[in-house]
């Protein structure tokens, strides 16, 4: 089995001279099959085919124009240096604390990524795809991580290669959209569409601050654990299009690129703002009572931190838990994170990750998200 790929140096996938290089670097297969598929003109066929195809165990219909069949061939394959073993490891953690990644997920490791203003949030809003269909594609996101999560998902019958292999898709279609829409050339400071530094910042989110998070609301993950986490979403970034030379090697270092992501890109925008406004409101449906009067806003306040949260996304900056934290660090002199492991704390904490889980079990249940499809047309708002 091949090595583990490393980064360039500690600290060279962090240095504003790669990242610069990452942020002009998009997806040159999936957007070249992209465009193959517009050309053609068989968008119905395909999506057609797509609705049906779910685990990696099926074959490829024959009825597939040759660039798509070659694209679905060539990306559904775990890199040389996976390992099997470490992934099944990940998923089993994931498994173990699936409410609690849930709500780190969706409180955290999403709506962070809303803050990048040199088009990331931006093409979002542009597109569509978030702000005029939130619900639908802030539940596909999760939906995409756990079934790349669940056991088995990246094995050879598993649900979750078939799925990241739309999402690379779908990647391309936004970036297709994009650069017909005439803001990039606008916009040279934004580089690429979805960008190779905008996907190992997400790469980042739902591996380094995914792990972070739970440890934060006290569950216990060991640094074989972490690393091992890490591995499984190295695997998952290597199917979506990362370049190689982007993976940290080691969790320390996944911090320094995602501080460095974060320092180059992050910000408020008109269009961060609209999207944090719609995910907290799409939470607070999902889980009524459990995270009323201000909890969820609290709560993201102490996963992401108040520059990120506050700053950038505009979430207010004090409710009534925050006043409660700090009274409790006065009086006891303990950090705020005692609070969220005390076990009223753990109770709350408990019951309120499973009814989020079971709301959008529900949710998927009702028949949303529909399944990805590509569109019929190329318009930029669509």
């Amino acid at each position: 089995m091949a090595k583990d790929p490393a980064s360039k140096s500690s600290q060279g996938v962090a240095s504003e001279a790669f990242l610069d290089v990452m942020k002009r670097t998009a997806d040159p297969f999936a957007d070249g099959t992209v465009s193959g598929i517009f050309q053609s003109g068989r968008i119905a066929l395909i999506n057609e085919l797509l609705t049906h195809l779910d685990g990696n165990d099926q074959a490829i219909p024959t009825a597939f124009p040759e660039n798509v069949a070659r694209y679905l061939q060539s990306s559904g394959i775990l890199p040389p240096w996976a390992d099997v073993a470490r992934i099944k490891k990940a998923q089993d953690l994931f498994l173990l604390h699936g409410p609690v990644f849930g709500v780190v997920l969706m409180l955290r490791s999403l709506p962070a990524l809303y803050a990048g203003s040199l088009g990331g949030a931006q093409v979002l809003n542009m597109t569509g795809q978030l702000t005029h269909n939130f619900r639908r594609r802030a539940s596909e996101t999760l939906r995409f991580i756990l079934d790349a999560m669940e056991p088995d998902g990246l094995g050879p019958k598993g649900r979750g290669r078939r799925t990241v292999q739309k999402v690379r898709l779908m990647h391309a279609t936004i970036r297709l959209f994009a650069t017909r829409s005439g803001e990039w050339p606008k916009h040279p400071d934004w580089g690429a569409p979805i960008n190779q530094e905008e996907l190992v910042g997400t790469l980042m989110a739902f591996a380094y601050l995914a792990v972070d998070g739970v440890r934060r609301l006290g569950v216990k993950v060991s640094e074989i654990e972490a690393e091992d986490f890490l591995h499984a979403w190295k695997c998952i970034g290597f199917m979506l299009g990362l370049r190689e030379d982007a993976f940290p090697k080691d969790m320390r270092e996944a911090a320094q690129i995602w501080a460095a992501v974060a320092r180059r890109n992050f910000k408020s925008t008109p269009e961060g703002l609209i999207l944090m406004r719609e995910h907290v409101k799409f939470i607070q449906d999902l889980i009524l009572g459990h995270l009323a009067d201000g909890l969820v806003e609290s709560l993201m306040r102490y996963l992401m931190g108040t520059k990120i949260a506050c700053g950038a996304l505009g979430l207010p900056k004090a409710g009534w838990l925050d006043r409660l934290v700090f009274a409790i660090r006065w009086l006891l002199r303990l950090e705020a994170r005692w609070l969220f492991q005390a076990k009223f704390m753990d109770k709350w904490l408990e019951e309120a990750s499973r009814d989020l889980m079971e709301s959008l079990d529900a949710y998927w249940g009702k028949g949303g998200p529909p399944p990805f499809r590509l569109p019929e047309t190329l318009s930029p708002h669509t």
